[in-house]
C-alpha cells in the first residue's frame, strides 16, 4: 500500500476501515481523498473514480481537517488562506469553505465544507 496510513490515521474510523478494506491495486494507485459536506466519500485512484459508502457533514469535516492538523489550526492559518496545506508525508489537502478578506487578500478560510486529499 502507499504510503497512505498517516492520512487513514487522521481520517475518523468509519471512513478509514472502509478505505481499509478496499483492495490492495486500488489503494495503491489513489491519488485522491475526495470529502464534501452532504456527500458519500469520493477516491481517485487510477483516472477511476470510487464512491465510499459514508456521508459527511461540515462537523466531521472540521474534526477531519483538526486532525490533520495536529489541533494547531492557527499554525496553519498563513498556509490555509492560500486554499491547502501540507501535511506529514507531504500530501496536500485542499481546503474549501467561506473565506475572510482583508486588504484585498484572503485572511483565511472558515466553515470548511469539502476537503481535497492528494496522496503522494
Amino acid at each position: 500500500m502507499r504510503n497512505v496510513s498517516g492520512i487513514l490515521n487522521k481520517l475518523p474510523e468509519s471512513i478509514s476501515s472502509e478505505l481499509r478494506k478496499l483492495p490492495i491495486e486500488i489503494m495503491n494507485g489513489l491519488e485522491e481523498i475526495r470529502i464534501k459536506a452532504g456527500q458519500e466519500v469520493r477516491i481517485l485512484s487510477q483516472n477511476t473514480e470510487y464512491i465510499i459508502g459514508q456521508a459527511t457533514d461540515e462537523n466531521m469535516i472540521g474534526n477531519i481537517l483538526n486532525n490533520m492538523l495536529n489541533h494547531s489550526y492557527y499554525a496553519y492559518e498563513e498556509e490555509l488562506a492560500k486554499g491547502y496545506v501540507t501535511i506529514e508525508g507531504g500530501h496536500r489537502v485542499g481546503v474549501c469553505g467561506r473565506t475572510v478578506i482583508e486588504n484585498g487578500k484572503v485572511k483565511l478560510i472558515k466553515d470548511i465544507s469539502s476537503l481535497n486529499i492528494r496522496c503522494g
